[in-house]
């Protein structure tokens, strides 16, 4: 069977190749409710692995999945954890997953640059516990549970963007200009249960007490 045929064809059991992820019956059904919960049709935003050298020198341009989340803001936070180099670049996009025979699939044609099944997006999909809205991200090159793995601090979920000026809502947002770095986007959070602080620059993660920091990208 060609790739691009089993692309949409759901593995259980056993992986077909040693280290992948076995897809059991209760991760189906995990993801079977939460598309029913989305009324039939669940849009995820993934998190895709370019490697820069296969797709100047190689076998071509080509997208791995390395992580996923239930919306746009925090795929693209994601993304900007790993952040891109000169070896490798991330990309985000939407997809729309429904059931065909009961079972998850994808309901877009396939792309050909595109390298993953629908059985890895169960399996990633899987990660994000309840009331959660993303999974951790694989910036390795090897098996998922090899790692390594980066995931978004509590306080980041919830933080806006920097893209984005939300003109209400439970943030504020000032400029602050620190020693020794670049401008950033201070968010404060006025919601009790977020009165910390994350900032992401280059991939790492840094805390504060009462204000939230988001590198401008």
């Amino acid at each position: 069977m060609k790739f691009e045929e089993r692309r949409n064809v759901l593995r259980t059991g056993p992986p077909e190749h040693p280290g992948e992820t076995e897809i059991t019956p209760a991760m189906v059904e995990t993801v079977r409710q939460r598309i029913k919960d989305a009324g039939g049709i669940l849009t995820v935003w993934a998190v895709l692995n370019e490697d820069v050298y296969e797709t100047s020198f190689g076998d071509g341009f080509y997208l791995h999945v390395s992580g996923i989340a239930l919306d746009s803001a925090d795929a693209q936070r994601l993304a900007d954890l790993a952040g891109s180099s000169e070896l490798e670049k991330w990309h985000v996009r939407s997809y729309r997953l429904g059931l065909e025979n009961d079972l998850p699939s994808f309901l877009a044609l396939w792309q050909p640059e595109e390298e993953f099944t629908i059985s890895q997006f169960v399996a990633i999909l899987c990660e994000i516990p309840p009331g959660g809205t993303a999974s951790k991200l694989l910036t390795g090159t090897g098996h998922r549970k090899d790692g390594p793995l980066l995931s978004l601090p509590a306080f980041a979920r919830s933080l806006p963007h920097a893209a984005e000026s939300p003109a209400t809502g439970p943030f504020s947002r000032r400029t602050s200009h620190l020693r020794g770095c670049e401008p950033l986007e201070i968010w404060r959070c006025e919601m009790k249960e977020h009165l910390g602080i994350v900032g992401v620059r280059g991939g790492e993660c840094w805390g504060f007490q009462g204000e939230a920091a988001v590198s401008r990208r």
